[in-house]
């Protein structure tokens, strides 16, 4: 597939305008999707005081959802249309002692203009999947290891190939140019597993918006062992790693 990288930066600018009106903190799905993976895993960390950083932010759910527990945060996108659309979104809705806790910064996922350790967590939550280079994409990993202190947290989720549904209609939006991002590249677990190793990374554990809520036969262990296995299936998925 040849990518017209202009076009995908208007595609960005585009979706900065619905970021108002029509954003995916208004998506009770997308929520769910979102709840079940990315804060599933940083659910696993204490937040209290620490330093957070949110590499593609794009709108602030996130941000929204957290600031209150963090020390600071800082939100970083390489989008200057999106990333002012995210503050004056966090400026309307919270209250301004929370609201002096972020920080939103313009910068390249591959080139992070930051220091080596930095934070003391930093996540990626479905973002580097819209870096239309795969070695791009694995510099990104490195970088999120290099900003992160030692012993700190990197999260990264991203969309699941090994989830055919999804996997199938996303290359065909692509091809019929109706994604929200303009390109997307879909990982498989293991693949994400992998470049995350192999960017000096302990994975600790995975989730995916495949998750058991209710038990399909209460108090029977076969349910949790077919959880455990197509909690890999899931639309959306990622890894909690330590450095």
């Amino acid at each position: 597939m040849r990518l017209n990288l202009s076009a995908i930066h208007r595609v960005w600018d585009k979706h900065a305008d619905r970021i108002f009106t029509d954003g995916y903190r208004f998506d009770p799905v997308y929520l769910a999707s979102k709840a079940l993976s990315d804060w599933f895993l940083l659910a696993g960390v204490d937040l209290e005081s620490k330093s957070i950083l949110n590499i593609g932010c794009a709108e602030p759910i996130d941000e929204l959802q957290f600031i209150e527990k963090s020390g600071c945060w800082f939100a970083l996108d390489n989008n200057e249309k999106i990333l002012r659309a995210a503050e004056a979104v966090a400026g309307r809705r919270l209250h301004p002692d929370l609201f002096a806790k972020l920080k939103f910064i313009p910068g390249d996922a591959t080139g992070l203009p930051f220091a080596d350790g930095m934070f003391d967590i930093v996540v990626s939550f479905s973002a580097i999947e819209h870096i239309p280079d795969q070695q791009k994409r694995k510099k990104s990993i490195r970088e999120m290891a290099r900003v992160v202190k030692k012993g700190g947290y990197v999260i990264v989720t991203v969309p699941n190939r090994w989830n055919p549904a999804w996997h199938l209609w996303s290359l065909r939006a692509m091809r019929e140019g109706r994604t929200d991002f303009g390109y997307c590249y879909n990982y498989s677990p293991l693949e994400l597993r992998r470049e995350m190793v192999e960017a000096g990374l302990k994975v600790i554990k995975f989730s995916s918006d495949y998750r058991r809520t209710y038990g399909l036969v209460p108090f029977v262990p076969i349910d949790r062992v077919l959880e455990r296995f197509f909690v890999y299936f899931g639309e959306r998925m990622g890894w909690l790693a330590q450095r």
